[in-house]
This record gives structure tokens, C-alpha cells and sequence, in this order.
């Protein structure tokens, strides 16, 4: 089990905001961890000198000295590359979403999964699947309590500026189409909880839109439209600019309606003659807590030879739907 992991050698390349949790969580589950820093300048910080951290100035270098695993958290452009040198060093990994950002990479992702086959451990971080709240949520409608689905919508949206207020939002990769920023990537928990849902779904139509007040080149606002192979009709919302946050999902079929609110914490369905709270406990909506679960979920699988929950394959096919949906969007 994960207590039996001690003296791990860990590589990690970003040790940025993500990273650090990735870090924190990982310390919180194991004990004597040798860390290893990307960094290209191999230039120390306090952070880095309070973890006793090796620094080395690129991952294959990192690899040389063979981690027991990776953890890729640096901008979501440069994914792809590393995922690539980690698998042909057969090295296990959890890597952040979006695992690529254009098609190019999807198919060099594509073709060193065929060509490095059988894969190590892997994780992609689409951490929302361990929420208990949304797990019941998927739950539910796998055992068919809302009955004949219809229609089915995933909407989010924050201001961007209050992301990460230590920096300069203009300056982060979301304002950066060419390192993965817009909505269609950046939000693509929504996206990945969709396609968990209801499987391979058919896009129809995608719109974007720029809101000047953001001055970015990123999308800052998207609605999709796909239909899932039952027929139901899937409606994706994203936004950098809801001022209050919101995150929410709601499904509708012909015995129920299953309605998932974070602001509220509260899960709920509602029948013909009934509205029944599923959840509402804090613990059931603790996004934070969902790291933990995720790291447990990777070092159990690592540990004991389990397969892996989220594997890059499954990253892969989210990653490839938002590209498909950020290429055929058209401008408002």
C-alpha cells in the first residue's frame, strides 16, 4: 500500500503553483522523498532548498537517473514532449490536463504509445472524476434513475484575473493560445467529466468569443454542442469572466432531472412528484481533497501493479475531443 513507499526518487518539471500542491500531497502520503527539479537554469529558490531538491537542467537528464516517477506540471504546451521521453525511458508519470494541444501532438502521443507498448503507470491529472459528489452523480445515471436521457449541460466559469492573484494573469499561459491557453484547454475538466459520462460523444457546433476587457489572445468564452451516441443533445459552457464562480451540471432524461452545484455543494434529483438531496456534505464537494485521492489512486497502482485509473490514454482521447472542438469553433 502507499505507506510502503519510502525513500521515493521523484523528478517533478514545474514546480509552479500545481506542482507544489503535487508535492505537498505527496509528502503528506509518503516519507523521505528525494526530489529532483527540472529547471533549465538550475537556479535554487527557497522552495527547492527546503525540499533538498536535485536540480538538473532538462528531464532527460531527470530520466538518467531513473525516478521511480515523473510528475509533469509545467506549461500544458511542453506536455507532450516530455510524456514522450518519459515513455521511452519507461518511466511512470502523472501528468496535468491537457496532455496536448493540437493535433500534431496527438499524433506523436498516438504513435510512441504504439511504439513504447506496454506503457508504465500512468495518471492524468483530470482530478474532478475523484469527487465524491460527482461520482454519485455518475452513478446515478448509470443505473438509469433519471431514465431516457435528452439533453445534458456542463457550465463553468471564474474571472480569470482572480485564478492565481500572485501573478499576472496577461502574463500566465491561459492567455496564450500557443501554450494551450483559451477555455477549450484550460477548462477541460468539463469536457473529460462529459465524455466520462456519456462515452464517445459527436460534435456538432462550437462558438467562441474574446471579451476585450480581458486583453488576451485566448478564447475567453466557448459553447459546444455534441450528442452523445444515444442521441441525447450535450451543451459545454466556459468562461474566464463569471464574476462569482460556477461550476454546474445538470442532466435531464424522461424519469428525472440530476442537477451537480459546487457554489451550493449540493447534488440533487428531482422526480415527477419528489426533489431528493443526494449530497450536501462539505466533504463530497472538497475539490482539494481530490488530490489526495488521485495520489493515493497513483501510488496504489504503481505499488501494486493495478491498472491504472486514469491512464494517458484516456487523457489522450479528452485532449483530442477539446482540440477537435477548438479548431471547428467559430468567432462571435
Amino acid at each position: 500500500m502507499v505507506a510502503s513507499f519510502t525513500g521515493l526518487n521523484i523528478a517533478v518539471a514545474g514546480t509552479g503553483s500545481i506542482g507544489k500542491r503535487h508535492i505537498s500531497e505527496i509528502e503528506k502520503l509518503t516519507s523521505r522523498v528525494n526530489w529532483t527539479f527540472v529547471r533549465e537554469n538550475k537556479t535554487h529558490d527557497q522552495f527547492s532548498l527546503e525540499k533538498q531538491a536535485s536540480l538538473v537542467s532538462s528531464v532527460r537528464q531527470a530520466l538518467i537517473t531513473k525516478p521511480h516517477f515523473l510528475i509533469i506540471s509545467n506549461p500544458s504546451f511542453l506536455h507532450a514532449e516530455i510524456i514522450q521521453q518519459a515513455l521511452q525511458a519507461s518511466i511512470p508519470f502523472y501528468v496535468e490536463k491537457p496532455v496536448a494541444i493540437n493535433h500534431e501532438q496527438i499524433s506523436a502521443l498516438s504513435n510512441a504509445i504504439k511504439v513504447f507498448h506496454p506503457l508504465p503507470c500512468t495518471q492524468v491529472g483530470c482530478n474532478l472524476r475523484f469527487l465524491p459528489s460527482i461520482r454519485r452523480f455518475k452513478e446515478v445515471i448509470d443505473e438509469g434513475l433519471i431514465g431516457h436521457i435528452a439533453r445534458a449541460s456542463f457550465e463553468v466559469g471564474q474571472w480569470l484575473p482572480d485564478w492565481r492573484p500572485a501573478t499576472n494573469y496577461i502574463d500566465s499561459y491561459s492567455a496564450n493560445p500557443d501554450q494551450g491557453g483559451g477555455v477549450l484547454l484550460d477548462l477541460i475538466h468539463e469536457i473529460d467529466i462529459a465524455r466520462w459520462i456519456f462515452g464517445t460523444m459527436k460534435p456538432i457546433s462550437c462558438i467562441k468569443s474574446y471579451v476585450p476587457s480581458l486583453e488576451i489572445l485566448s478564447e475567453s468564452v466557448a459553447s459546444a454542442t455534441l450528442t452523445t451516441p444515444n442521441n441525447a443533445i450535450v451543451n459545454i459552457n466556459l468562461d474566464y469572466i463569471a464574476r462569482k464562480p460556477v461550476r454546474r451540471y445538470q442532466v435531464v432524461g424522461d424519469k428525472g432531472t440530476i442537477v451537480w452545484d459546487l457554489s451550493l455543494k449540493e447534488l440533487t434529483l428531482q422526480t415527477v412528484t419528489n426533489r431528493y438531496v443526494l449530497s450536501c456534505g462539505p466533504n463530497d464537494f472538497d475539490i482539494l481533497g481530490t488530490y489526495r485521492t488521485a495520489w493515493t489512486t497513483f501510488l496504489d497502482s504503481l505499488c501494486n501493479d493495478l491498472v491504472c485509473v486514469q491512464p494517458l490514454t484516456e487523457g489522450l482521447e479528452t485532449s483530442a475531443l477539446a482540440i477537435q472542438l477548438k479548431e471547428m469553433a467559430c468567432q462571435i
